[in-house]
């Protein structure tokens, strides 16, 4: 309800909270978060583009703000606040722990936001297009990497070059190297 009210891509939305709850199931060794806290991923995932409605170019604060200061059925106050910065880091600067926006958060609530976060931008960069190209995602957790295999239809040249560029993020947050093959037909 709340992104309809800011007029949101529905569409993109629904890929988007798809993707990232997808990866957060098959990488549970990676992440090493709670099962409590996939809902915030999904609110966050949900919401990410409704800043939209204020100003593109910023939309990643606007985001936050609205979600910081809307009621959501189901969310407590702080709940409200991690699923805002969340969907903040979306975009543009990364989830780091000395970045002003992790400020007032305990130490494993900035964890748990730049995980979820990182785990976002993924997702974010798999649906880049808005076309809803990737039609299935699975993960194989390796030693030192995480490879996302694509079941796609059509194109995913923008999706591909979107996600490497959150590959070193990936890295740095979760310590293993991403690495994404697209399935080939009939396999």
């Amino acid at each position: 309800a709340l992104g309809r009210r800011f007029q949101f891509d529905e569409a993109h939305a629904r890929q988007v909270a798809t993707l990232a709850l997808a990866l957060f199931d098959r990488i549970p060794q990676v992440h090493r978060l709670p099962a409590a806290v996939r809902p915030y991923l999904e609110a966050a995932a949900w919401l990410h583009d409704i800043g939209n409605a204020v100003n593109y170019q910023k939309h990643h604060r606007h985001t936050e703000y609205l979600v910081r200061n809307t009621d959501i059925p189901g969310l407590a106050d702080r709940e409200r606040d991690l699923v805002a910065r969340i969907a903040r880091y979306h975009r543009r600067s990364h989830p780091d722990l000395h970045h002003s926006g992790m400020e007032g958060l305990s130490r494993s609530e900035a964890g748990i936001v730049r995980k979820l976060a990182t785990i976002l931008r993924v997702a974010d960069s798999l649906d880049r297009s808005h076309a809803r190209p990737v039609r299935r995602l699975l993960a194989r957790v390796r030693p030192h990497e995480v490879v996302l295999t694509l079941a796609a239809r059509g194109t995913l040249d923008l999706e591909l070059w979107d996600v490497m560029r959150e590959a070193s993020l990936f890295r740095q947050v979760f310590r293993r190297r991403l690495r994404v093959e697209v399935a080939q037909k009939g396999r």
